[in-house]
């Protein structure tokens, strides 16, 4: 809630998302410094992560705009 302000909701499931992916990808906490790229990640994927999940709660993706990323193409959902 203070990352961005507001309370919790929806928003901050999709933050915890970012930080397992960050984590599962990296071996690394966010306060690690995350380099997603160093380790082979692809643009998409440091997007997703770094530009639409661990960003403040009022430019956080939502599950919808999520799923609708370009990491995601291709996925039925």
């Amino acid at each position: 809630a203070q990352y961005g302000g507001g309370g919790y909701g929806p928003r901050a499931d999709m933050w915890s998302l970012g930080m397992v992916l960050l984590e599962a990808i990296t071996d690394r906490a966010l306060c690690d410094g995350p380099d997603l790229a160093a380790c082979g990640a692809s643009q998409e994927l440091c997007d997703l992560v770094l530009g639409g999940l661990l960003v403040p709660q009022g430019k956080r993706l939502d599950a919808e705009q999520a799923a609708g990323h370009a990491f995601f193409e291709g996925v039925d959902w």
